[in-house]
């Protein structure tokens, strides 16, 4: 599967957003930025919903060595 998303600066953080096939919104947000972590944030919007709904909350961290 293939989606795009245009991703922009906000502050600073990344946050991209995109639609899905079935004409959901999505967006992610990169946020908590270094050099070795970030926080991803991914949610969707139903066309048909009023908010935005979180399925993605992952805390990455590089690994040494």
């Amino acid at each position: 599967m293939f989606r795009q998303q245009i991703g922009r600066p906000r502050g600073a953080d990344i946050v991209q957003e995109g639609t899905t096939d079935a004409g959901d919104l999505t967006r992610w947000s990169f946020t908590e930025i270094t050099d070795d972590s970030f926080h991803w944030l991914g949610e969707v919007k139903p066309a048909a919903a009023a908010d935005w709904r979180l399925v993605v909350d992952v805390r990455a961290k590089r690994r040494k060595g």
